[in-house]
């Protein structure tokens, strides 16, 4: 194969996978013997049609790496790849995941509200998700749409499906059935050369365990509300551990996490750290642990962070980190309704003292890595 082309667009500005993306097409550059072509669009546009189909005209014996599968715009090129017979693979940025937790409009919801009965479910919970209005019902269609036919009629006629970890390669295969494509794995470089500033962000503890949730505080998409419920659920154990929330504000997270701790008396055990210096990594750095329990999400960057710093990583067994947790041996992979339970073992035993092989990490997450693995699938 003499060409690669890359597509991609602006991802509708999620997290950080733009960037991500734009680092790591940089790297497959440098490291590729071809020809590579970028084709970047900020928005789509039907006056872009024209110029796709004189591009694939032009390099048939190209390979096409679509980034993301259920826009409009990869929907017609990866037909364009179709009539002239041109290989394209996908790498769907976890999307996929996302269509097996969403709301059905025509589904009583209860919404709940932070409360004291654990047991009787007045926990705190999706409040603003669970508001029925027209936008929730045509987003609900869309992606049905998209389930039925466009999206996924693009991954079955793929040559190449790129995935993060085996739980997506699993959801895939739920979704689909029987498909003709190959797997292969993918992962973005990640570095902290230059971030790391200062260190003892946190007050001297007397050895309580110290356990960081680092990114944004969406209660709902990021699993803050199940944090918050496992610590509530075993409260009366007086366990000498506490998990530091730092990141910026999302759909009021603020108020709804720190009105649970109020009302349930978890000052000890749960706190949120809103006045921090953002893109540094001080707090990161000084925990025992980071925790990273999303109900789905792309490659958290702060997982990986987490593992270059030394520090292991507690994480949610159905996203997409078990085949990094698996090799690099660096946490644990737990099912976020048992997180209670696991940080009960967490404190009895004192296993914390996990030893990460830092120098086999960076290689690992570095950018010429990242790219030649990749690429190792086209030649």
């Amino acid at each position: 194969m003499k060409n690669i082309i890359f597509y991609y667009d602006d991802l509708n500005g999620s997290g950080g996978a733009p960037g991500e993306i734009r680092q790591f097409i940089k790297a497959c550059t440098e490291c590729f013997d071809g020809n590579v072509s970028v084709i970047y669009r900020k928005k789509w546009s039907i006056f872009n049609v024209p110029n796709i189909f004189h591009l694939l005209k032009r390099r048939k014996d190209s390979q096409v790496i679509l980034f993301k599968f259920s826009s409009l715009s990869n929907i017609y090129l990866s037909l364009i790849c179709k009539l002239y017979g041109i290989d394209y693979s996908i790498v769907p940025l976890w999307q996929v995941s996302s269509f097996l937790d969403w709301d059905n409009p025509f589904e009583k919801n209860v919404i709940p509200t932070a409360g004291n009965d654990y047991k009787n479910k007045a926990k705190l919970g999706r409040s603003t998700f669970g508001k029925k209005n027209f936008l929730s019902y045509f987003r609900y269609f869309k992606r049905l749409t998209y389930r039925k036919t466009f999206g996924f009629f693009m991954l079955k006629f793929a040559k190449y499906v790129f995935v993060f970890s085996e739980f997506e390669k699993s959801e895939i295969d739920k979704l689909l059935g029987n498909n003709n494509f190959i797997y292969r794995f993918i992962r973005f470089e990640c570095s902290i050369e230059n971030r790391l500033i200062g260190s003892d962000r946190f007050s001297k503890s007397n050895g309580t365990l110290k356990i960081t949730f680092w990114g944004r505080l969406d209660y709902y998409y990021k699993g803050i509300d199940k944090i918050c419920n496992e610590i509530l659920r075993i409260k009366d154990q007086s366990l000498n551990f506490k998990i530091y929330l730092i990141g910026p504000d999302y759909n009021e997270s603020y108020r709804l996490v720190n009105d649970f701790i109020t009302k349930n008396s978890l000052y000890n055990n749960l706190e949120i750290i809103s006045d921090y210096e953002r893109g540094t990594l001080g707090y990161l750095a000084d925990s025992d642990y980071s925790i990273v329990v999303p109900r789905w999400d792309g490659y958290v960057r702060s997982i990986k962070e987490s593992i270059l710093l030394g520090v292991p990583v507690i994480v949610n067994k159905e996203t997409n980190h078990d085949k990094t947790i698996q090799e690099l041996d660096c946490g644990y992979l737990i099912d976020p309704d048992t997180l209670g339970d696991f940080l009960v073992q967490l404190c009895k035993v004192n296993t914390h003292k996990i030893n990460i092989t830092t120098d086999k990490s960076v290689e690992y997450f570095s950018s010429k890595a990242c790219a030649l693995d990749f690429l190792h699938a086209f030649k």
